[in-house]
């Protein structure tokens, strides 16, 4: 059942005409021919995947594609490509601004996160939701799962679930018009993004920066922001960046009060988007060409891109394209004297700003955010009080260490004096045995010297009385000798 269920919608890629396509057609005849198992839920978010990318089916066949996985995931008890696909298939709905798909399949996402106790699939739940509340206006709801998200992304300490969390934050304050908070989170998103060299996402944190600075009215920056980002999509060619890139230009250029100038940005954005199955950016800038034409006295060209907004922006809920859609048809009609519609129109204009921009909801926001401070505050503290801890650990095993290499100078200086004490000793014990020879050498020198003394004067007796008696012989010898003669 499930091969002629899979097989059912491959035929309505051909129907699509994208079987032309090589890699899907090789994935098809693999899924066809190869037993069912993991692999075989991977070609098909394949198949999705290279169909989204090429644009070449609308959103309802790409979420029958994925759909097609679900059973075989489900009968393979393969919980995480089960998770995957309903992530896939809440993303696509979105995407194509179908938020009750979106909701239906991230709360199907969030069952299987806490049955398995996966943070990282709990943060990608937290923050598609997140983004499909953003999209709906509902802000309160944004701002409650962004900063749950937040959250886990901290406890697993992913700077890229970081940065996309702290995006969206900046996005949900851009529209509250709170300049500063918004810059704050986008220019962390962006710092986070650059440290990672993600630049396709930092393009997206470059044109997320100008939406700040155009909220602030502070135009060159915006420009600087929207420029930069522009020139990495034409790199990737990304079509649906670019688009939005032109299109935050033409706001610029609206609010200078250039029409002429921001309706060409409008238009070029929308050549762009022509294929593009982005439902959000298409409302849009449908909407923005609209307003562009009013400005311009247009009001039929006007009324015509209006109605084509309203249309997209009523099937998927999308209130702050609503809001811009009913202002200008009021406005239209107004300069029409049609005061019946245009009232009717300006009455729902009210009823979607003031779900918009409601005091409960501002309320509730001011609240999520007052609790998460006091979680980031008790964190913080928790922090500090931990960073003391180990400050003081690290002062006692300081002082400790300082006190052993004490102990440790201490007995290496006790035993050096020791074997000075001890060499002293010996020194001195060997000095009094040479004393006592040196003594002993002196006392026979002296002996010897006064032996040699001794002799010495008996020789010079000896050679006195020898000189003695030679002179008396010498005399006798004279004296014969005189006789003689």
């Amino acid at each position: 059942m499930t091969k002629k269920y899979l097989s059912f919608f491959l035929i309505l890629f051909s129907l699509c005409s994208f079987a032309q396509n090589k890699q899907i057609d090789s994935l098809k005849k693999l899924n066809q021919t190869l037993p069912e198992d993991t692999n075989t839920v991977l070609r098909i978010f394949k198949i999705a995947e290279i169909t989204f990318k090429k644009d070449l089916a609308p959103d309802t066949v790409l979420i029958a594609i994925l759909r097609s996985s679900i059973p075989i995931a489900q009968k393979l008890n393969y919980n995480k490509g089960l998770l995957d696909v309903y992530l896939k298939i809440a993303f696509y709905a979105r995407y194509s601004g179908n938020y009750s798909i979106n909701h239906q399949y991230l709360d199907k996402a969030f069952d299987i996160c806490v049955k398995t106790k996966n943070k990282n699939g709990l943060f990608n739940v937290y923050n598609s939701k997140g983004s499909a509340f953003y999209g709906q206006g509902n802000y309160a709801g944004a701002a409650e799962n962004y900063f749950k998200a937040l959250k886990i992304a901290e406890e697993l300490k992913d700077d890229s679930k970081i940065a996309s969390a702290n995006n969206g934050l900046g996005n949900l304050y851009v529209d509250q018009k709170d300049c500063q908070k918004s810059v704050f989170y986008h220019h962390t998103a962006l710092m986070l993004r650059l440290k990672l060299n993600d630049t396709l996402r930092i393009s997206h944190s470059y044109l997320n920066l100008g939406n700040c600075y155009l909220t602030c009215r502070n135009f060159d920056s915006a420009m600087y922001y929207f420029s930069k980002a522009l020139q990495i999509q034409i790199i990737k060619n990304n079509k649906v960046g670019q688009a939005y890139s032109y299109n935050n230009i033409g706001e610029i250029f609206f609010m200078k009060n250039l029409f002429s100038s921001a309706l060409d940005y409008y238009k070029r954005g929308k050549k762009l988007l022509e294929n593009s199955l982005d439902m959000s950016e298409i409302t849009s800038n449908l909407a923005c060409i609209g307003k562009a034409h009013l400005k311009l006295k247009n009001y039929d060209s006007a009324l015509k891109y209006f109605n084509e907004a309203k249309v997209l922006a009523e099937r998927s809920g999308q209130l702050q394209h609503l809001q811009t859609v009913y202002s200008g048809l009021t406005e239209i009609y107004e300069s029409k004297n049609d005061f019946k519609t245009a009232l009717y129109n300006n009455k729902l204009f009210q009823t979607v700003k003031d779900s918009i921009n409601g005091k409960e909801s501002a309320k509730k926001i001011a609240s999520i955010e007052y609790n998460n401070q006091i979680a980031q505050s008790k964190k913080i503290q928790e922090l500090e009080d931990e960073k003391t801890k180990i400050l003081h650990e690290a002062q006692l095993k300081k002082q400790k260490n300082i006190i052993y290499s004490i102990l440790a100078g201490l007995i290496i200086l006790a035993v050096f004096l020791v074997y000075v004490y001890r060499n002293y000793k010996e020194k001195e014990k060997v000095n009094k045995i040479i004393r006592a020879q040196k003594r002993e050498v002196e006392d026979k020198n002296q002996i010897i010297e006064e032996k040699q003394k001794e002799i010495l004067d008996s020789i010079h007796y000896a050679k006195r009385i020898q000189t003695a008696l030679i002179t008396s012989e010498m005399y006798i010898d004279r004296a014969l000798n005189k006789l003689m003669r």
